[in-house]
């Protein structure tokens, strides 16, 4: 049985690296009617496409079918610190425009999706500290290829000390402010988030690299709900909550 809603949001796939759950993904694709798909950044890891696994690229694939036009399905990228090159070119071969930031109305509100590396000062103070991190992350996930513990570890600690998930969603609310949205919708830091202030609301959608994934809906009335999808153990489909 399948769940209609207005929009699916969905962020930081990185496909390319062992982490990216895929087969996750298409399972919870394949339970949703959606008028309307957001890829909101960080969908690519880097341009090294050789890097997809087989079902990394079944998840491509149904991307650019979603492009149909008898399917009557608005598609948006939104462009993340990954995926910033290849978005570009990424947009000619899918079918699918690539914007900085995303605006739509929506029940008698405005909604505002950007990826959010944006409000995220470390990356932007410190390039080179920061390709030096991800370069040694994806070593690290190399080496623990099948678990990936202390790849992900290290990046929940590094999170915490920077307190990325506070400090992109103050910078987040300041900009939906200045956009006059009601609500904004970000990705990067893979962590759920939610948070309310002076009647604006932020949404964080987690990512698809650890367990467990997540997504953000929109149904019919407007309603957000940011889904949980918990992997079960191998051979086992995954469920939502």
């Amino acid at each position: 049985m399948r769940h209609s809603v207005n929009s699916f949001i969905i962020s930081d796939l990185h496909m390319g690296t062992p982490s990216c759950r895929a087969r996750a993904l298409m399972a919870t694709l394949n339970t949703f009617w959606f008028e309307r798909i957001i890829l909101l950044g960080d969908i690519f890891e880097n341009l090294n496409l050789k890097r997809l696994s087989g079902a990394q690229w079944k998840v491509l694939s149904r991307i650019r079918k979603l492009t149909d036009p008898d399917r009557d399905i608005e598609e948006v990228w939104v462009e993340g610190n990954h995926d910033y090159d290849i978005g570009k070119v990424m947009s000619d071969i899918v079918g699918i425009p690539v914007y900085k930031e995303f605006l739509w109305e929506f029940r008698g509100k405005k909604y505002c999706a950007i990826h959010g590396d944006q409000f995220d000062h470390f990356i932007n103070n410190s390039p080179r500290l920061t390709r030096f991190i991800i370069f040694l992350y994806q070593y690290i996930q190399k080496c623990d290829p099948k678990h990936r513990h202390i790849g992900h570890y290290l990046a929940r600690k590094s999170r915490e000390w920077l307190r990325e998930s506070e400090l992109v969603a103050a910078g987040a609310l300041k900009h939906a402010r200045r956009h006059d949205a009601d609500v904004i919708f970000c990705g990067h830091t893979h962590e759920v988030f939610h948070r309310e202030a002076d009647g604006t609301t932020y949404y964080n959608t987690g990512c698809w690299v650890k367990n467990p994934c997540s997504f953000v809906t929109i149904d019919h009335e407007g309603v957000v709900t940011l889904n949980l999808v918990h992997l079960e153990e191998k051979n086992q489909p995954p469920q939502e909550t």
